[in-house]
């Protein structure tokens, strides 16, 4: 079986994010790193780069964009965005995920929104909850079969 090097890569303001993108890495084993934390010469090594980001105006956030414009064509990559927006919320997950596809110009190869508490809004409290971290589980897990 062959190693595949993988790397979950997320921005997260309220702690949303970081703990869907740590469940997503300790069901694949791999690093899940914030950011701020990651260098160009980290993602070059990678097989498969995981972005995550909160939901912003219907987008990632600026940081998360800018590793997308850089995406080696060559790369697998997967994609997953929180958000807590009341209403209009999930409308503005997917349409965040189809801006992110479409600006990765890579293989994405699988995407997965989440629900996650709103600071603001006080909407979706105690989100990401025990099912929402079973989801991103299940979409981790199917992550290495899809490049296999």
């Amino acid at each position: 079986m062959v190693k595949t090097k993988t790397i979950v890569v997320y921005d997260s303001l309220t702690n949303n994010t970081k703990r869907v993108a740590e469940e997503i890495a300790a069901t694949i084993n791999c690093k899940a790193i914030f950011i701020d934390d990651i260098s160009k010469h980290t993602l070059e090594d990678q097989d498969l780069i995981i972005l995550g980001t909160p939901v912003h105006g219907a987008r990632p956030t600026e940081k998360i964009g800018r590793i997308l414009d850089d995406l080696n064509k060559s790369k697998h990559c997967a994609l997953f965005c929180t958000y807590g927006a009341p209403f209009f919320g999930r409308k503005t997950a997917d349409a965040c995920l189809s801006y992110m596809k479409r600006k990765a110009k890579t293989d994405v190869i699988s995407e997965f929104r989440c629900p996650g508490f709103h600071q603001i809004f006080k909407t979706n409290r105690n989100r990401p909850d025990e099912q929402d971290l079973q989801n991103a589980r299940d979409f981790a897990n199917g992550l290495l079969k899809k490049i296999r």
